[in-house]
């Protein structure tokens, strides 16, 4: 093999490892994102829970109550 057949596959090679290394990372902020992404949704899902509870308990204390009419 001469030299400049060498050299363009040993630059091949880097390239290949630095766009390993890329894919990687971006895998690494993926995965990070959808980590944020799932604690989001968990909290978002609290937060309708309590409000659903909040509303289901108004409900049902306002159910019992006479309005200002006298009908219910």
């Amino acid at each position: 093999m001469n030299r400049a057949r060498m050299d363009a596959a040993l630059k091949t090679a880097r390239d290949m490892v630095a766009a390993e290394r890329e894919l990687a990372a971006d895998v690494d902020e993926l995965d990070h994102t959808r980590k944020s992404a799932d604690l989001a949704a968990f909290v978002m899902q609290d937060v309708v829970d309590v409000f659903a509870d909040a509303l289901s308990s108004t409900s049902k204390k306002t159910k019992g109550s006479k309005t200002r009419t006298g009908r219910r």
